[in-house]
């Protein structure tokens, strides 16, 4: 879509005598126009709201990641009750410390065998299947986050709302722009927000002092889209 000449940043950074901060400035209130493509971590971590989808679990073994913490204390910050989704195959453990987790009030367990490498195909439908109760979906900024969420946003047809490092309110978000030259305001209409947290910009949520209830989620099982080969 064109905007107004003096709102399409990108392409017109150069004209009059506006600075490349300044037009990052001019264009940080075209959000409902924008349509992100970013997206989760390399090991499920996500959040949802209520504020939380999120997950952890590690392609060797099933552990709790720290990037999950750092996702937790973003979600805090929008507002709401904040659920964790751990996805995977053998997930019992990462599940009950999930729940121990400060600021959670429900984790979600989703265990099946096709979840065991993180595969987008096969997890970009378990949450989109639960989306629709939810206000955000919340992930890291790692690279399973970028392959997964993505795929969910365009599902669901909403922006991808990627990189965030501030939050002004339950629709309105912070995020670099210009490779970190100018920040960008994103204000967003949508129902249902998608949206990675960089983990730098968020205190982590303690590991302890949570007693979150643990419910286990279904899983439609291996979508045959692709297969795990291996890892080195």
């Amino acid at each position: 879509e064109q905007f107004p000449r003096d709102r399409r940043c990108g392409w017109c950074f150069h004209e009059g005598n506006r600075s490349l901060l300044d037009i990052g400035r001019v264009a940080t209130r075209i959000a409902d126009h924008q349509r992100i493509l970013a997206g989760l971590g390399q090991n499920h971590e996500f959040m949802g709201k209520r504020t939380a989808y999120g997950a952890a679990v590690g392609l060797d073994r099933p552990e709790l990641k720290p990037a999950t913490l750092n996702a937790v204390g973003a979600a805090v910050k929008i507002g709401g009750d904040v659920h964790v989704l751990v996805a995977g195959s053998g997930v019992g453990d990462v599940a009950a410390s999930a729940a121990k987790i400060a600021g959670v009030s429900k984790v979600l367990k989703a265990d099946n065998a096709a979840l065991a490498n993180q595969l987008a195909e096969n997890v970009a439908p378990l949450i989109e299947g639960i989306a629709a109760n939810y206000s955000h979906i919340i992930g890291p900024a790692t690279t399973t986050a970028k392959n997964i969420l993505p795929r969910v946003a365009a599902k669901l047809d909403v922006q991808m709302i990627s990189d965030i490092i501030g939050v002004d309110g339950a629709d309105t978000f912070h995020r670099p722009i210009y490779a970190g030259n100018a920040i960008a305001t994103v204000k967003s209409s949508d129902a249902i927000k998608i949206i990675t947290a960089r983990g730098t910009a968020f205190d982590a949520a303690a590991k302890d002092g949570g007693s979150a209830s643990v419910e286990d989620v279904a899983v439609k099982g291996d979508s045959g889209l692709s297969s795990f080969v291996s890892a080195e």
